[in-house]
């Protein structure tokens, strides 16, 4: 609580702030499953990112209950809500890529793997923008800020792969169709974690 100011939770209130890290720190576990997965292929790993988004939509559910019962929440509820709906979209994306890889059999090849990365380390970003909200409003919006250079890494890195793949002039028509849906998955994970980053640093903006 910064000095001079009232605090922003009742006794007995949950601490919203800390739910929303909750979700986040879900979400981290998701993702390190979800690089691991775009490494190795495994069915363990793909598992591992399915039920780390499993605990993530039970975190979100707590915070969105917590919304309702804390009369002087630490932003506004629409902040700490659209924080915690932007941030489901990473992990869901993450495992619709999953899914739907394994679904047409389709294995994570090097790009992937490179693209992963990125949006791993991006989350962590965010992770730690969300852990310093409120108590370091600069370091968060500057954490926000190395998340969206990631998402950025994973926009380039995509260009390269799309390029890469036109230049290998596969014949498999089903190859072909497969690596390019899952490519824009992992584009579409990056364009998430761009959507948290972008509001956590507003967020910060109007509280400051």
């Amino acid at each position: 609580m910064r000095s001079g100011r009232l605090p922003w939770f009742l006794s007995g209130d949950p601490d919203l702030l800390q739910l929303l890290d909750d979700q986040m720190t879900e979400t981290v576990v998701g993702m390190r499953a979800f690089a691991r997965w775009s490494a190795s292929g495994s069915d363990a790993d793909a598992q591992a990112v399915r039920d780390a988004e499993h605990a993530a939509d039970r975190a979100r559910r707590t915070l969105a209950e917590g919304l309702q019962k804390v009369l002087v929440p630490p932003l506004e509820p629409e902040e700490l809500y659209t924080m915690s709906e932007r941030l489901d979209a990473v992990i869901n994306r993450a495992k619709s890529v999953v899914r739907d890889s394994q679904a047409v059999g389709w294995k994570p090849d090097a790009a992937a793997t490179a693209m992963a990365g990125a949006l791993l380390e991006g989350t962590e970003h965010l992770a730690d923008a969300v852990g310093c909200i409120r108590s370091d409003a600069a370091r968060s919006s500057r954490c926000a800020d190395e998340a969206t250079h990631c998402a950025r890494t994973v926009e380039k890195a995509h260009r390269a792969a799309m390029v890469a793949l036109k230049d290998a002039h596969i014949d498999d028509a089903l190859t072909l169709i497969t690596t390019y849906e899952a490519y824009r998955g992992y584009l579409a994970i990056g364009e998430a974690v761009d959507h948290v980053a972008h509001r956590i640093w507003y967020s910060v903006l109007r509280a400051t």
